[in-house]
């Protein structure tokens, strides 16, 4: 388990390193108003993928991890379930075309960004995980970094360079996606797996109660820089707004790392009853939220005033007071995943994670409703610290309670 973590932390600081040399060239180059677009056509995106890929990351983890290391079972599973979520993708994808016609602002962006949705299919990612294999992901991460960093400081120049930002990011995501894949279809042709049926109402059954948190968790994480873009109408607000939501995403890389290694850890261990076990990872889990988010919160709150201008450069002002309202989310986005992804969704749960996330988006929604017209991203800031404390209130209530 200290060897899985380690490699998936390091995949982790890989993802931290690629912002770190990239987001300060990007900011200058692009611009507020740049970024902006950016932001906002990418919330467009995921708002698509999301329905495409419906809850299949977290529950492909989960029936990857109760296979208990039957490699042939584990590939039986893995095909059945990512060709019903080719299915569902390819009617999402037919819909966001519909919708980039037809929205001409920023027709262009949007096309090239069909590689995006390609790419999250993709992303098969919860196979490796399922199965506790983190450094074959590790060794990808890397090679298409490589290739992307460069590629950004070469050939992104001003801001008429978005739509070719654009098409980078949506072009190694793609590959990096076509990379993972290609290894698991060697091994079902070297081990001669017969794939089988798709089992497509079985799987379409079991991601969907995973789906209706995944919808919840994005009004107030991908609906919050869409009504930005459509109420608040500013460029520049989200602009300042993305780059203060990455530098959280940034920090929240450490966590995600461990709970990419507890959730296969806890399935399994509930697979074959051994609750004490459950205990001990989740008082562990508990304990390194806590160590970790709270030096990163008082840090981020004394170091933002002069952590942007120097990191973002100019015309990146408000980007200080946003951390400072956003920094809270590492301690309650870090309580949250101990006990709704690591244990709830683990243990077959999630319905209790539907009814905290729930609560949260609409909470999130009518703050944004209310904050945005008058505050703009600060608004959509406080509406998300908002969201978030009532999801992890309800996820520690249910977890108390039951």
């Amino acid at each position: 388990m200290k060897k899985n973590f380690l490699l998936s932390l390091a995949n982790q600081l890989l993802l931290i390193a690629t912002p770190l040399l990239v987001t300060p060239y990007v900011a200058r180059a692009l611009t507020a108003d740049g970024v902006g677009v950016y932001s906002f056509t990418e919330s467009i995106v995921s708002i698509f993928a999301m329905f495409g890929l419906l809850g299949c990351y977290n529950y492909g983890v989960r029936e990857v991890a109760a296979c208990g290391g039957e490699v042939d079972r584990q590939l039986r599973l893995f095909w059945g379930l990512f060709r019903t979520i080719g299915l569902t993708m390819a009617a999402a994808l037919f819909a966001y075309l519909v919708f980039a016609f037809g929205y001409g602002a920023y027709r262009t962006i949007l096309l090239i960004q069909t590689l995006e949705l390609l790419a999250s299919w993709l992303d098969v990612s919860w196979y490796y995980n399922g199965r506790e294999e983190f450094r074959f992901p590790l060794v990808r991460n890397i090679v298409i970094k490589l290739l992307y960093i460069p590629a950004v400081f070469l050939l992104i120049r001003s801001p008429d360079d978005v739509a070719l930002f654009v098409f980078l990011r949506a072009f190694s995501a793609f590959i990096g996606g076509a990379l993972l894949v290609l290894p698991i279809v060697r091994d079902t042709c070297r081990r001669r797996v017969a794939v089988g049926a798709m089992e497509f109402r079985r799987h379409l059954r079991g991601v969907i109660p995973f789906f209706l948190p995944v919808i919840a968790i994005n009004v107030y994480t991908v609906l919050d820089k869409s009504m930005l873009g459509f109420i608040g109408r500013s460029e520049y607000g989200n602009g300042c707004y993305e780059q203060a939501t990455r530098v959280i995403r940034v920090l929240m890389y450490v966590i995600y790392a461990f709970s990419m290694v507890m959730m296969p850890r806890i399935s399994a261990l509930f697979a074959l009853g051994d609750t004490q076990a459950i205990r001990r990872k989740l008082k562990l889990a508990f304990g390194f939220v806590f160590v970790v988010t709270l030096p990163m919160i008082v840090g981020l709150i004394f170091i933002a005033p002069y952590f942007v201008p120097w990191f973002f450069g100019p015309r990146y002002d408000a980007v200080v007071v946003l951390l400072r309202i956003l920094s809270p989310l590492l301690l309650i986005i870090g309580i949250s995943n101990v006990i709704g992804i690591q244990y709830f969704q683990s243990v077959h749960k999630e319905h209790y994670v539907t009814w905290s996330v729930v609560a949260g988006a609409a909470v999130n929604l009518v703050l944004n409703l209310l904050l945005i017209p008058r505050y703009n991203a600060a608004g959509a800031a406080w509406a998300s610290v908002a969201a978030e404390s009532v999801v992890t209130g309800v996820q520690i209530w249910l977890f108390v309670k039951k």
